[in-house]
């Protein structure tokens, strides 16, 4: 006798579609390539905002040694929802006030834009500067060592957005 269980045993398996990893497992950054770190998700309001990825030289869960090496490293973020420009200064604004009591840097304020459910960005620290970029858009440059740690601060340090952000980009939950 046939059942649906024997039927569906003897279908020719169908090929696994090909598709990249949201985070792959490594990334090349300026000349450097780089590992999966820890993923996390950035939730306000019981909705996930984004998905970001951590990618670093080696594998790390200690956020003082992350921010104190002179290594590049980049944070990828995957956007579930539109965020309008407002919401991203304000973002922003509490952010660096968190993590330094100071504004956020002129060229990542004249480089906010409003997000579309979709949108990717990317933080690129390096030893000297930090670059963000979304998207096909050109990168803006963020100048300084210090300004850099600080960016990189705003998702992995102490005053993160939340502590499941930092706790997964870090490894650790």
């Amino acid at each position: 006798m046939l059942t649906r269980r024997s039927l569906l045993a003897a279908l020719p398996a169908l090929p696994a579609r090909a598709q990249a990893p949201e985070f792959p497992p490594g990334v090349t950054a300026a000349g450097q390539a780089l590992v999966l770190n820890g993923l996390g998700s950035r939730r306000y309001l019981g909705f996930e905002v984004y998905r970001a990825g951590l990618y670093l030289p080696a594998r790390s869960s200690d956020a003082a040694a992350i921010l104190a090496a002179p290594s590049t490293k980049l944070v990828l973020l995957r956007y579930r929802r539109d965020v309008p420009l407002d919401a991203v200064q304000k973002a922003w604004d509490a952010a660096f006030a968190d993590a330094c009591r100071c504004p956020p840097p002129a060229p990542l304020r004249a480089w906010m834009r409003p997000v579309t459910a979709g949108d990717t960005e990317r933080y690129l620290v390096l030893p000297e500067a930090a670059e963000i970029s979304a998207n096909d858009l050109p990168p803006a440059r963020i100048p300084g060592a210090q300004a850099a740690r600080i960016l990189l601060s705003t998702f992995i340090g102490p005053a993160a957005p939340t502590a499941a952000l930092r706790r997964g980009l870090l490894g650790l939950g």
